[in-house]
């Protein structure tokens, strides 16, 4: 008889329950012999399932032992059994079919291992099975027993390792002819001296993978995503059979007698979203990750992989994603369970729960009535932003896992389940089970959010739940209202110390400082005759004028119209009321630099109002169903201030379309602005455009175009064509609504450079700085020179700023002029002694814009007059904020970019600045502060005792370091805190034709929003101070 030596090849696969069916070969004989055998053994890859669209992806893809058993194939018992020991394995690409359950596979590549038994087989009726993963099958006592008959081998139990979930990688499979279909019920006829066997092996266990779609999600909704969890899994499991936790069989007639406690684990793994480092079980749901209406997919990345820019529900579905491994659980389906609950929440389609409420309730169906089974639970936050449907709260989603999303509740081995949890409407129509209650009696959207802009308005949806209403009022005040900054934790920023700010001790009770109040007051400036020293007082003394500033009353929460406000029946008995509040005027005595307008770029600031219902008979505030007082506290956030982009200018034949996308500054050291993305539906529309110059691209039929929750407000701004002639303007503000329309931004755009008329005075405003004594800039972007009171000979160019930046003294160094040369800074002539009639006497002409090679235009220096007509005239507004000129045609990132237009530079390069409009006509003006961002240079004097001398040095304010670092510092900047880093704050100063003993200068502090003329300041030192000028025409 011939021997030989046998070679098995392996190929771990796991195929989600779809297998290799052999050919049954029938009527076979066998004679005398034995048989060389080289036979192919599998992995089954995991197939698909529930593609209806914490362990490692990959964490049962390992061979940790390898065994063959060879049994009679008439009495089934054991003849043969071998460990074996030396094995090469391979990874095996793997087609996308699965023929036993017509599914796709879910993995590309499985294991294949190539070894040699110890010994020859002889010719005969076989039955031969592998086993993987089990160490100590020929060993271990109770398997020894099992493993004598093919019945018992199958039925070994295996029992699950919550703790190493790689070590339930148990595998089984059978051995047929290679290129054959057979039956597992056939045995293997071994007849052949050469003879090709082939085994495929599948796992006990299966995985779950979880995404989340919130394409139909209404919008201004998020789901916070805390965790998901694979719950009920069985604790043991057969190796071969059916596994069928609560019943002795797969017919499900018969139960075994055990409780679910006995026969399940409560709990398998968990994986805990992002949340915070080292607390991930924490309840801080603003640090969970979250899908919305704009970010509407979400699941686990493989370690290390990044989420996808653009990512889609397949991203979360692969073979390497983090999943959810459990054994084997066969609780039946329609054919063997007539009557078996529909897993959907409204199966017959009626608009109502089939089996809603939560545990306890008389509708409430525990596990759609499969006490066995397993499931997926993922818990969440609920956060409505809707002013029409507030609400928020814990809400958990489960599933039924089985092999659809229907009546099968047979979630069977070796297969990848890939849920994907679909959230439609208000995430309440989904193919999960909710568990979701508001146990607020006062249901209020928290946190709320309102514009960074001055005189602004909002709505707080409030809704209340129950009923007996009539005699209950509601008292809403502000409790806290910040002017300061709220930081992200770790930043560093510095401002004020709060402690020491007047009222020493209580400056979160000085509301009046803040820039929240719940009236309105459509004054621009406030106390503006008022000193923030000599008048210390007077905001609280005028906030307490009027008493709606800080308190609010609802004394009728009946349904119905109450004067300034109504009550509106709502669903599920609630009844719904809109409290509007508003931001505070632009300066509240302008020294204080107190103001209802964000001043941070970088950061919001934050109020907060407290809320409470209160018996009317007795005063008493009310208690909830659990005995506490019915009181809420309220955080409203204004907004950091959006500066990029605040305007679009095009010449007058200029017709480029412009790019808009509203971008932030994340921290205030920060090297480049971020998109913003809206925290609720956005809109924008053309808000005024007499001339009908332009239209938003994406814009619908209604005029606005739409965004959603949670992306950028992104458009484009159209020209419809040229101005008539370069003598004509034509100007529009287009209006940015975001964070559920709560946030204004507005983007002025004109066409046309041509002077222009503004106020009520006789006189059109020029669109440039000047740059000489005979010229003008070339753009509207570009700042201009700076120019010594009284000396237009000597244009100090901007280029200089390159080389002697913020605070760094000229000295006797040169400084580059307009026209040619350079002179240093103590050689150029400046300031009263040398020009005591300041520009006043200068007649100054330059090029006409409408008519470039015709004859000069005469202008003159804007007077301390036209100033103060800007300023205070009709429909006069301001703006704070980058322009872009001719050549840009997209919103810019890089601060370098944003803020630094030169006029040798780069055209696309933006300016920062402040916009003066008119409110009814959308006609704007811009004044620059310089690409520095400091509009001016400073005079040899040393202020406020510092003795820093820096004359020429580049630097908008006078003081020279932090407020507080001066002696007595505190001694004023306790009534005008936010002064503490003047010193490095961007601003400039453009000179007035001529001091008259009162006005010598006008003032734009970039970061204050102030537009106010100053005193001499400027003019203190050996020489003046080198600022901007703006020219004006007279008219008749």
């Amino acid at each position: 008889m011939k021997h030989f030596v046998r070679f098995m090849i392996v190929s771990l696969m796991a195929l989600a329950a779809a297998g290799c069916h052999d050919d049954l070969m029938m009527g076979e004989s066998y004679g005398d012999g034995r048989a060389m055998v080289t036979a192919t053994v599998d992995f089954k890859p995991m197939s698909s399932a529930l593609t209806r669209t914490r362990a490692a992806g990959n964490a049962l893809k390992g061979i940790g032992s390898l065994y063959v058993l060879l049994y009679d194939g008439n009495t089934r018992q054991l003849k043969k059994s071998w460990k074996i020991e030396e094995y090469t394995v391979s990874d095996e690409v793997r087609k996308d079919s699965a023929p036993e359950y017509k599914r796709p596979n879910a993995e590309t590549t499985t294991k294949r291992a190539v070894f040699k038994l110890p010994e020859d087989i002889d010719f005969g009726e076989y039955y031969m099975y592998a086993v993987a993963n089990i160490p100590d099958l020929l060993v271990n006592a109770e398997y020894s027993g099992a493993i004598q008959t093919v019945d018992g081998l199958k039925g070994i139990v295996l029992t699950w390792d919550n703790d190493n979930v790689s070590a339930n990688g148990q595998m089984i499979g059978y051995f047929t002819k290679k290129d054959s279909r057979q039956d597992e019920d056939q045995p293997l006829v071994v007849n052949s001296s050469t003879l090709g066997l082939h085994a495929w092996l599948r796992r006990a266990a299966s995985k779950v993978t979880v995404a989340f779609d919130a394409t139909g999600l209404k919008d201004g909704i998020r789901i916070y995503l805390k965790s998901v969890k694979i719950k009920h899994i069985p604790k043991t499991c057969y190796l071969g059979r059916g596994n069928t936790p609560g019943y002795t069989s797969e017919t499900f007639k018969d139960k075994n007698g055990k409780t679910p406690a006995e026969e399940l684990l409560e709990n398998g793994e968990v994986y805990y979203y992002n949340g915070k480092p080292g607390d991930p079980d924490n309840q801080d749901f603003e640090s969970w990750p979250y899908v919305s209406r704009g970010k509407s997919v979400y699941g686990l990345m493989p370690d290390g992989q990044p989420l996808p820019e653009s990512p889609e529900i397949a991203d979360f579905h692969t073979e390497d994603t983090p999943a959810l491994y459990f054994y084997e659980n066969l609780q039946g389906d329609e054919s063997t369970k007539p009557g078996i609950k529909d897993k959907r929440q409204d199966a017959d389609e009626d608009g109502r729960l089939d089996a809603g409420g939560l545990p306890g309730d008389t509708t409430y169906i525990l596990k759609d009535g499969v006490e066995f089974g397993t499931y997926i639970e993922v818990e969440g936050y609920y956060d409505a932003r809707l002013s029409d449907r507030p609400g928020e709260g814990k809400i958990i989603y489960r599933f039924m896992l089985g092999r659809d999303v229907y009546k099968d509740y047979n979630a069977e081995r070796n297969i990848h389940y890939k849920l994907t949890l679909r959230f439609n409407g208000y995430a309440n129509d989904v193919d999960w089970h909710i568990e979701y209650k508001e146990d607020k009696e006062i249901i209020i959207p928290n946190p709320y959010y309102i514009s960074y802009l001055y005189n602004q308005s909002a709505s707080l949806p409030i809704t209340l739940r129950g009923s007996g209403y009539e005699n209950v009022k509601m008292e809403i005040r502000i409790i806290e209202n910040h002017w300061w900054p709220t930081l992200e934790e770790g930043d560093g920023y510095e401002f004020a110390d709060t402690t020491k700010v007047y009222p020493v001790g209580r400056v979160r009770e000085a509301v009046w400082n803040g820039f929240l109040s719940l009236s309105y007051d459509g004054r621009k400036i406030i106390g503006d005759d008022k000193h923030y020293l000599n008048n210390k007082d007077w905001n609280e003394e005028e906030w307490n004028r009027v008493s709606g500033n800080g308190k609010r009353t609802f004394d009728d929460l009946t349904i119905g119209s109450h004067g300034s406000y109504s009550v509106v029946a709502a669903e599920n008995g609630t009844r719904n009321l809109k409290m509007p509040f508003y931001t505070r005027p632009k300066q509240m005595i302008p020294t204080s630099g107190y103001t209802g307008n964000n001043v941070y770029v970088a950061y919001p600031r934050e109020a907060k109002l407290e809320v409470k219902l209160v018996d009317k008979n007795n005063g008493q505030v009310l208690l909830d169903s659990k005995g506490k007082d019915l009181i809420d506290t309220i955080s409203i956030i204004q907004v950091r201030r959006c500066v990029n982009p605040k305007g679009v200018w095009r010449s007058w034949d200029n017709t480029k379309s412009f790019h808009v996308v509203m971008k932030i500054l994340p921290n205030e050291g920060a090297d480049e602005f971020e998109t913003y993305d809206s925290k609720g539906p956005w809109r924008a529309k053309v808000e005024i455009d007499q001339d009908h110059m332009i239209r938003l691209r994406e814009a619908d039929n209604d005029g606005y175009v739409h965004g959603t929750i949670d992306t950028p407000m992104d458009f484009h701004i159209d020209f419809t064509g040229r101005c008539q002639d370069a003598n004509t303007v034509r100007s529009a503000i287009v209006l940015v609504e975001y964070n559920n329309y709560t946030c204004h931004h507005r983007i002025f755009v004109r066409q046309g450079y041509a002077p222009l008329s503004l106020n009520d005075r006789k006189i059109k405003w020029h669109s440039f700085n000047l740059y000489s004594s005979t010229e003008e800039t070339k753009s509207p972007v570009e700042e201009g020179s700076l120019f010594k009171y009284g000396n237009l000979d000597d244009a100090i160019l901007a280029e200089n700023n390159k080389k002697y930046g913020f605070q760094i003294p000229v000295g006797s160094e040169p400084l580059d002029l307009a026209g040619g040369g350079s002179k240093a800074w103590g050689t150029i002539k400046g300031g009263e002694g040398d020009f005591p009639d300041g520009f006043s006497k200068h007649e100054i002409s330059v090029a006409d814009v409408v008519n470039p090679g015709g004859s000069k235009v005469k202008v003159r220096v804007a007077s301390q007059a036209d100033y103060e007509n800007l300023r205070n005239g009709e429909n006069r507004e301001f703006g704070y904020g980058v322009l872009y000129g001719d050549s840009a045609t997209e919103t810019l990132d890089k601060v370098s970019e944003v803020y630094g237009y030169y006029r040798d530079g780069d055209a696309r390069f933006g300016m920062r600045g402040c916009f003066v409009y008119n409110k009814t006509n959308g006609k704007n003006l811009f004044f620059p502060i310089g690409a520095s961002g400091y509009g001016r240079r400073r005079t040899d004097k040393s202020w406020y005792g510092s003795g820093v001398y820096l004359p020429g040095a580049l630097q908008y304010a006078w003081r020279s370091k932090r407020y507080s670092d001066y002696n007595d510092g505190w001694g004023t900047l306790q009534y005008r805190p936010l002064f503490e880093n003047v010193y490095i704050g961007p601003g400039a100063v453009y000179w007035v034709n001529k001091y008259d003993g009162s006005k010598s200068y006008l003032d734009i502090n970039y970061f204050t929003l102030d537009f106010s003329l100053g005193a001499n300041e400027p003019l203190n030192g050996t020489t003046s101070s080198a600022c901007f000028i703006r020219c004006v025409e007279d008219v008749e």
